[in-house]
């Protein structure tokens, strides 16, 4: 429930409740159903594939028909949060010397604008348009490949 007035506060006007000007000029909704990605895990020995793009493109392609939009925050999950998330605590690595957590941002960030999701405003959500031309199945499928 917490998830939720964050993202509608991002993205309606709060005197209207239709789409911000700022996210109909970028996204070009064409419904104001929203999908909401919370998160996507992935078992430690399956990272660096380019699978969670394929799982977010499923998940998409599966509950997001009708969608005008679809939204998320490109963040790691933090490693106190593995029970509350029911992941096992070893699949989360913590921030280390070498990746800071804004490291970790921009790299999700990255790797999911390949998918075509953009930076809604200043906020730390993610909008990928459902009315706009996205990256197939089969097109992440490719990308995967040439990595």
């Amino acid at each position: 429930m917490g998830y939720f007035f964050p993202v509608f506060e991002c993205l309606f006007s709060m005197k209207t409740g239709e789409f911000k000007n700022s996210v109909l000029n970028r996204f070009e909704p064409d419904s104001h159903d929203v999908l909401i990605l919370e998160s996507i895990v992935l078992h430690p020995k399956f990272r660096g594939r380019g699978l969670g793009l394929m799982v977010a493109r499923t998940i998409i392609d599966q509950l997001g028909s009708g969608c005008g939009l679809t939204v998320g925050q490109m963040l790691p999950i933090p490693p106190g949060d593995a029970d509350e998330h029911r992941i096992p605590r070893q699949w989360l690595p913590g921030v280390s010397d070498f990746c800071t957590s804004t490291d970790a941002e921009r790299k999700i960030a990255e790797h999911f604008a390949r998918m075509g999701f953009q930076r809604i405003g200043r906020s730390d959500f993610y909008g990928l348009s459902m009315s706009l031309k996205q990256p197939t199945a089969r097109d992440l499928e490719r990308m995967r490949r040439r990595q």
